[in-house]
């Protein structure tokens, strides 16, 4: 972990294990910093609902090698800068109740964003995951939202324009 996520983290215990919107806003800034630093594009992160998330990427042109440096350079980046900022922020604005169940809290903001409907559930939410093909509002920006919200990796196809090019 980087001097300054540990700062912001030391920050949240003296603020009651709260991690304040600068400081999540700046941990993003430092994990893209460290991603332009080690050679790559800014890969400016997706925004849904308030929260970040890595944008979906055009790997198009990259080696083998390329690409395996990125995942190596991907990985430390985000848990020097921002992994353990990223997850309290997440959990204190959209899991106060500390709920271990994921699929069904992505299943309560479908239904709550008004694109999926009440009959809905976490068993059709893990048919529609798994099956290849997902329903269409998968791709709606309320449904980005929640998606970025609880950290499933759904790309929005629809917008494959802003899709991060590593390479430039």
């Amino acid at each position: 972990m980087s001097d300054a996520q540990r700062d912001i983290i030391d920050r949240a215990i003296a603020n009651e294990g709260k991690v304040s919107r600068v400081d999540y806003e700046q941990s993003w800034m430092n994990f893209r910093s460290c991603i332009m630093n080690r050679g790559w594009t800014d890969p400016k992160p997706t925004a849904y609902g308030g929260f970040y998330a890595v944008p979906s990427m055009n790997e198009e042109g990259m080696s083998k090698t390329q690409d395996e440096k990125l995942v190596n350079d991907l990985n430390f980046c985000s848990i020097s800068e921002n992994t353990n900022t990223d997850q309290l922020y997440r959990t204190q604005e959209s899991n106060p109740e500390l709920s271990t169940d994921s699929d069904q809290l992505l299943v309560n903001c479908l239904i709550q964003k008004k694109v999926a409907p009440t009959s809905y559930t976490k068993e059709q939410f893990s048919k529609d995951w798994s099956s290849g093909s997902a329903p269409a509002f998968f791709s709606s920006a309320e449904a980005q939202e929640c998606f970025t919200l609880y950290q499933y990796g759904v790309a929005n196809t629809q917008d494959a324009d802003s899709y991060w090019k590593p390479l430039g």
